[in-house]
């Protein structure tokens, strides 16, 4: 599992909720066939509430916005079907209705959490998004997507910097894993690994990059710590210490920075990034742009706009 920023705790895979909703609804039926109404209760309960977070890594998932609209009109949907349950479960619980009433509390600030989802992005990312689209519509943007495709190499020493890995030559021992699958290297050859692993590859950078202010390197996800080099050179570092989140709440938080001065419009760069990873995937596990416009925007101005043309 990762932990997800927007919650705060462990989150697992959508594989491992959906079996973990199929126990429960299992459990559910068993119970209430040995007469254990306040069991079976509970557990339909923990049920729904799987669902739910099934659905939201669904969401999580899409890069496709019309996919995305969807995924979130039935997370709503199984996030307001929750409170029924919720309610039938509280109403079971072997407590005082003082505590009674501290447990829906704490259920209810949870739920609290998903309204950010149905209402969409905050007004300053909605207005980046419709700055870019304005611009884009007028020739001020240039979007050119980073390969899918990345060598890899994992590095357990933590010799790579030492070695050269982040600029320069190759060398052999690469493997090639994708950034478009929406999982990392354990699923791609790597299972099991954990710690310091390279990505890199060759990325031409347009000539129209020349005429824009600003020079983005976007990713979408990068499972756990990130530190992106251009040519060698350390250009950004993506962790709990630069965001303030805990360790390993960074995976699926999208991010980019300004690589202007780094990038060589009309010219071939090596774009490397050093990967720290605890547990689960790990790797760059959603794709990269570059974006280039005028305008100064965020990580969650570039997503939305992204997805708002579908990528």
């Amino acid at each position: 599992g990762k932990q997800d920023p927007l919650w705060g705790f462990e989150f697992p895979a959508r594989e491992e909720v959906a079996r973990q909703a199929a126990a429960c609804r299992e459990s559910a039926a068993l119970a209430s066939a040995a007469g254990e109404a306040e069991l079976a209760a509970g557990a339909r309960f923990l049920a729904q509430w799987m669902d739910v977070f099934e659905r939201y890594a669904f969401v999580l998932e899409q890069r496709d916005a019309a996919r995305r609209k969807e995924g979130v009109a039935g997370l709503m949907a199984a996030v307001d079907g929750l409170r029924p349950a919720r309610d039938a479960w509280v109403a079971r619980l072997p407590l005082v209705d003082y505590h009674r009433r501290i447990a829906a509390k704490e259920f209810d600030n949870l739920l609290a959490v998903f309204e950010t989802i149905r209402s969409g992005p905050p007004p300053a990312v909605k207005a980046e998004v419709e700055a870019l689209s304005a611009a884009e519509r007028q020739g001020g943007v240039v979007v050119a997507p980073l390969s899918n495709a990345w060598r890899f190499r994992a590095d357990p020493r933590k010799e790579g910097a030492d070695k050269g890995w982040a600029g320069g030559a190759e060398g052999a021992g690469w493997a090639v894993v994708r950034s478009d699958t929406g999982a990392g290297w354990e699923s791609q050859g790597f299972a099991g690994y954990v710690g310091v692993a390279w990505y890199r590859q060759a990325f031409s950078t347009p000539r129209a990059v020349a005429a824009r202010k600003h020079a983005y390197l976007y990713f979408g996800g990068v499972d756990e710590d990130a530190e992106v080099f251009v040519d060698g050179k350390p250009a950004f570092a993506h962790n709990d210490k630069t965001t303030g989140l805990a360790p390993g709440a960074t995976w699926n938080v999208p991010f980019c920075f300004d690589a202007k001065a780094l990038l060589k419009p009309g010219a071939e760069s090596v774009i490397a990034v050093r990967v720290f990873n605890r547990a689960g995937m790990g790797g760059v596990w959603q794709p990269a742009f570059l974006v280039a416009c005028d305008a100064e925007v965020s990580a969650q101005g570039i997503r939305e706009f992204l997805a708002g043309r579908g990528r």
